[in-house]
């Protein structure tokens, strides 16, 4: 399916797109709030500034996609393949990310306040990332780079950061529970006030 045929069936009414290929798609100013891209195949999409809120996209394929200002708030990603993407500016606000794996990419400036992170693959490089009040249970981190993010006020319960690189990362006021810190390097790691059960370091 092309674009063109994707947006015309859109502004028509049309919702239910699953499983689509869209491989290499490019989109900039759209809205496609409450789509069902579920099972489609979105790798190598550039996305700038379209919007996905509420949008349907369980176990796509979003693999080396470059996303920018991008809106996935309150979108249904379970199970997404998320492999070498670039994401910057792009909100994950409220999100399911339950059991996505996102490796070797690189997020900037991407807020992910109150999205569902259980078993979620974060293996990649975050810079200025917000993960405040995220649902994170036994999501991995592990050999992660984690920059100027914050975990400030949320509960992290049996969280794999080994072998992670933190700078500047803020888990004021959190409760960590069963989280494992080994091997680790921190700098400017703020743990002030942070409640911190059975955790390795």
């Amino acid at each position: 399916m092309t674009t063109t045929e994707l947006l015309k069936r859109y502004a028509a009414g049309e919702r239910d797109f699953q499983g689509i290929y869209l491989k290499g798609a490019r989109l900039n100013d759209v809205d496609l709030s409450d789509i069902n891209l579920s099972g489609a195949d979105l790798s190598y999409v550039k996305f700038k500034n379209v919007v996905l809120e509420h949008a349907i996209l369980i176990g796509a394929e979003i693999s080396g996609a470059l996303l920018i200002d991008t809106k996935f708030r309150k979108a249904d990603l379970f199970k997404c393949r998320m492999p070498g993407n670039v994401m910057e500016n792009v909100d994950l606000r409220g999100a399911n990310l339950s059991e996505v794996g996102i490796f070797s990419s690189f997020l900037r400036n991407v807020r992910m306040s109150g999205a569902n992170l259980r078993c979620t693959t974060l293996i990649s490089d975050f810079s200025d990332v917000n993960f405040y009040n995220c649902f994170l249970l036994e999501t991995n981190f592990e050999t992660s780079r984690l920059t100027e993010c914050s975990f400030a006020s949320t509960e992290v319960n049996n969280v794999n950061m080994r072998r992670s690189k933190m700078m500047s990362v803020d888990f004021k006021d959190a409760k960590l529970n069963g989280c494992d810190f080994t091997d680790s390097t921190m700098s400017g790691v703020n743990l002030n006030e942070a409640i911190i059960t059975n955790c390795k370091f």
